[in-house]
């Protein structure tokens, strides 16, 4: 897993997806990726073994595929109300219209956004137990680019 936001320029078509959707970025990078490697392995590269998966916005872009979740979780560590952390995680999701639309650029990366509203939150404590919570299901309805890996993950049992 790579995340997107913080991947060097230089990176294998790291600065042509710049100017791509924002929903095509991450899997052009994978691509990318993929085809240098092969270029530099030759035959001895199988890409049924190497799946890339590049985040576009860091793990906790998942988290907002269900807002009610991640409120559920994080609300013990918030000293304001529950409904107004709601209604604010809400309003970021609209926003950026999708989780994994969510961010572009330092200060509007999903962890810092749950931050600036719950500064007890941590990523690695809060943020498996959001995505544990909301369950595979959604988060594969709600995060297209992360599903295609799952599904292609999947493919490797057939």
């Amino acid at each position: 897993m790579f995340d997107y936001y913080g991947m060097p320029e230089d990176w294998p078509g790291r600065a042509q997806a710049s100017s791509r959707p924002w929903e095509q970025r991450a899997a052009f990078v994978e691509q990318m990726v993929s085809a240098e490697i092969q270029k530099q392995l030759d035959d001895r590269f199988n890409p049924q073994l190497f799946i890339p998966y590049v985040q576009l916005h860091e793990f906790e872009a998942l988290a907002f595929a269900k807002v009610e979740t991640l409120v559920e979780v994080v609300s013990p560590l918030h000293k304001g109300r529950a409904d107004h952390l709601l209604e604010s995680f809400q309003k970021i999701l609209k926003q950026a219209g999708a989780p994994e639309a969510i961010n572009d650029s330092y200060e509007t990366c999903p962890s810092r956004r749950i931050l600036k509203l719950v500064p007890a939150y941590t990523k690695t404590a809060q943020g498996p137990i959001v995505t544990g919570r909301i369950g595979i299901e959604t988060l594969r309805q709600r995060c297209p680019h992360f599903a295609s890996w799952l599904s292609r993950l999947e493919q490797l049992n057939t």
